[in-house]
């Protein structure tokens, strides 16, 4: 009787412990597919999330401009905005994740009232399209830089871009020598690892597999491919100047100085003190603006002097140019204190 209780006992333990496994096995599951459709609809958004209308146009800042429109090679055509140059010099405003096409006027304004041009133009995602992160919008950067190519009055082309549109822009500077500047913020190294900095764990692993997988589904490229740290070295002798915040991940996880050590001279690398992803100007205010300045002044413009940048931690030693506005000199610009490199 006893053994036969034992028995049962034991049973009940047995079965116990697979309704257990099973609980398990179940809740597992159940946060896999959380998980994998949480991961795969976030990507999916951050390819796709619609942008806004512009609701301010270059008139409202009182620049003149004309309304185009960019045809890629692939067939996406964009909105843009084109602010003609005063000394023949224009700067390639590249487009972010999913900026509308007002996104960069105020710093296009800024370098407008020394004299710059401009071209802006949407994100894809403004026109229906995914956008890769830096992946196809190099064919973007194309169709402006084929634009610009077609007015007369076009010398010099320079270029910013900001996060996706660094990725972008580091691509297309490399394959592109009319870019003859060049000012990357916040841009990843590598998309593959950017896009999914996560422990090397199980769930971790899991996540990097569901990130790239839906990455792949939603743009159609392999973002292994998009590797700017790469190609980055391809911009030399062309200037580069590399900007982050410290407070963002693109500088903590090291992407900043991937990029700064695999760039070619001349390079320089501005890290703003306090500054997360974007808030660039916001933090730095007034310097930010006449660091770009003279980064562009130095790089473009005949005459120019070295530039006062050191590639250290708040390396923009600036305190010139002027910002106020006026009409840019023909020969040297300013007594620039001369920190390290020359553009010349």
């Amino acid at each position: 009787m006893a053994g036969k209780r034992a028995l049962e006992e034991a049973r009940k333990g047995r079965r116990w412990l697979r309704r257990l496994l099973g609980a398990v096995a179940t809740g597992v599951l159940l946060v896999a597919v959380v998980v994998t459709a949480f991961t795969f609809a976030a990507v999916q958004w951050t390819t796709r999330a619609p942008c806004s209308d512009p609701t301010r146009t270059p008139a409202d800042v009182g620049l003149p401009y004309e309304p185009l429109l960019l045809r890629a090679a692939d067939g996406v055509t964009l909105r843009g905005w084109y602010i003609p140059p005063r000394h023949g010099i224009v700067i390639l405003h590249v487009a972010n994740l999913r900026n509308p096409l007002d996104g960069a006027l105020d710093e296009a304004a800024m370098l407008a009232r020394h004299g710059y041009g401009a071209l802006l133009y949407e994100a894809p995602p403004c026109a229906g399209v995914a956008n890769s992160l830096g992946g196809r919008e190099v064919l973007d950067v194309k169709a402006a830089l084929d634009y610009l190519a077609g007015r007369p009055e076009v010398e010099r082309i320079g270029a910013i871009g900001f996060s996706a549109g660094a990725v972008t822009l580091l691509r297309a500077a490399a394959r592109y020598p009319e870019i003859e500047a060049v000012v990357a913020e916040g841009g990843m190294a590598d998309l593959a690892q950017g896009l999914a900095p996560v422990p090397d764990n199980g769930l971790g692993w899991w996540i990097r597999v569901v990130v790239l997988f839906s990455y792949r589904v939603a743009t159609g490229l392999d973002p292994h491919t998009v590797r700017p740290v790469a190609e980055v070295g391809r911009i030399s002798p062309r200037p580069l100047l590399l900007i982050y915040g410290d407070q963002e991940p693109n500088y903590t996880s090291g992407a900043a100085e991937a990029l700064y050590r695999a760039a070619g001279e001349p390079k320089f690398l501005w890290v703003i003190p306090g500054a997360r992803h974007g808030a660039y100007r916001w933090v730095a205010g007034e310097r930010y603006d006449r660091c770009l300045l003279a980064f562009f002044n130095a790089a473009l413009q005949s005459g120019a002097p070295s530039l006062p940048f050191s590639s250290f931690p708040d390396g923009c030693t600036i305190e010139l140019p002027d910002l106020s506005p006026r009409d840019p000199p023909a020969g040297p610009l300013h007594d620039l204190k001369r920190v390290t490199g020359s553009l010349r």
